[in-house]
């Protein structure tokens, strides 16, 4: 008895071939982008340092840094951002022929309100010689509120408070996480960049007589 062969099936018109559906792939698609998102961070913390970052001019009297910058691009050693405010809650310090550092924090971040007292040291012991900025991408509304929640007034900040709800000074510093600070000289140019736990008063010192030593060559 001869068993004829079963015909090879056939393609049905806008049937799909095996394999992962539309929808499935998409879900992949979107758990890896998820990880990725999550990693990068991570991942960024350990890529080299750019192969252009210039070394520090130590022939100006500056601290030499160490470490990797963590949280926003690294730029010491380059030209700062421009301090950009949307609303000064009080007098606005003076930008202009003195060091400034910018404290980039927030009410809701618990290391930042951390921070209060020791930038708060900070800028009474050289308030006069460089100005501190404390600057919130928070709308006034948010602050009011989260100052509230945390127990604090505007009294209770030796640095200049002020609002860019727009976030335009943290994204042109690349900013991924708070508490954040920039020291800039006079030149504009970043002499420090890290952690506020990490600028103590040796080396915030240190930076502002490189400055001043620094204009005075210049002038003279």
């Amino acid at each position: 008895m001869r068993t004829e062969p079963k015909p090879e099936s056939a393609a049905v018109p806008g049937e799909r071939p095996p394999g992962l559906s539309p929808g499935r792939a998409a879900a992949w698609i979107a758990v890896a982008v998820a990880v990725l998102i999550l990693a990068w961070p991570l991942i960024q913390t350990r890529l080299p340092p750019p192969a252009d970052l210039p070394a520090a001019r130590t022939d100006l009297g500056y601290p030499e840094w160490s470490g990797r910058v963590v949280g926003a691009r690294d730029l010491r050693g380059r030209p700062g951002p421009s301090v950009i405010v949307d609303h000064w809650l009080g007098e606005a310090p003076p930008l202009e022929d003195r060091v400034v550092v910018v404290d980039f924090w927030a009410t809701w971040c618990g290391p930042c309100v951390a921070s209060i007292p020791h930038m708060n040291e900070l800028a009474e012991r050289f308030g006069d010689r460089a100005s501190f900025v404390a600057l919130s991408s928070e709308g006034a509304e948010q602050f009011r509120v989260g100052l509230e929640r945390i127990g604090r007034t505007t009294a209770d900040f030796a640095a200049a408070l002020a609002l860019d709800p727009a976030g335009r000074m943290a994204g042109a510093t690349g900013l991924r996480g708070i508490p954040h600070l920039l020291v800039m000289s006079r030149d504009g140019i970043v002499r420090w960049q890290g952690h506020p736990r990490d600028l103590d008063v040796e080396l915030l010192g240190a930076i502002i007589d490189a400055d001043a030593a620094a204009a005075a060559s210049a002038a003279g």
